[in-house]
């Protein structure tokens, strides 16, 4: 808001605050609670956690470690309600309230006119590799939009999540299962177009 009107210098920017990161997600314990509570037998438990683990955990909202990450609760409550009707997971791990429009995904690679360096970041990402930045606390109109401010959209659109610390950089890193298949399914749409 800054940035766009004048005004507006009071905020607080908490979007990296370690103390506040719990408040984004569920916790594994809060998940396996969930869990037996659709239904899932202490006997299959280990399973459907490992399965909701892959897919949908993974969030860490801090450069301070966070002991097991944090799930999408949006994703968490998908497999929860498929679970407790059918008493098994979904066939398709992603939900299609997920799975974004491709076509805002690429006018998400093509901002500020990245559109190379975005298509290399994401080859980069897809290639297992993380990539260490300094997170952009704040978009500005006034600066040129640069390869780290595209890398810190993905980040606080949760295409990202902090996987650790490198001198004063964020290193980043796909979450989970989900966003890898949205990625890959992306990459595919933009090579068969």
């Amino acid at each position: 808001m800054d940035s766009l009107t004048s005004g507006f210098n009071i905020g607080s920017h908490l979007s990296l605050d370690w103390d506040l990161q719990a408040m984004l997600g569920f916790a594994e314990e809060e998940v396996a609670g969930l869990m037996k509570a659709v239904g899932a037998q202490e006997k299959d438990l280990p399973e459907v956690m490992s399965q909701v683990r892959n897919w949908y955990n993974g969030y860490h909202f801090s450069t301070r470690p966070m002991n097991g990450g944090l799930y999408n609760p949006d994703m968490v409550l998908y497999f929860a309600k498929h679970y407790q009707r059918y008493q098994s997971a979904p066939e398709e791990m992603l939900d299609t309230n997920i799975a974004s429009d491709y076509g805002k995904i690429r006018n998400l690679f093509s901002l500020g006119g990245l559109e190379f360096e975005s298509f290399q970041v994401l080859e980069r990402l897809l290639g297992e590799e993380e990539i260490s930045i300094r997170i952009t606390p704040e978009f500005s109109f006034a600066k040129t939009f640069a390869v780290d401010d595209f890398i810190s959209l993905l980040y606080y659109m949760g295409l990202l999540t902090i996987k650790g610390k490198r001198l004063s950089l964020a290193t980043l890193g796909i979450p989970n299962e989900v966003i890898r298949k949205l990625y890959f399914d992306y990459f595919a749409s933009i090579v068969h177009s």
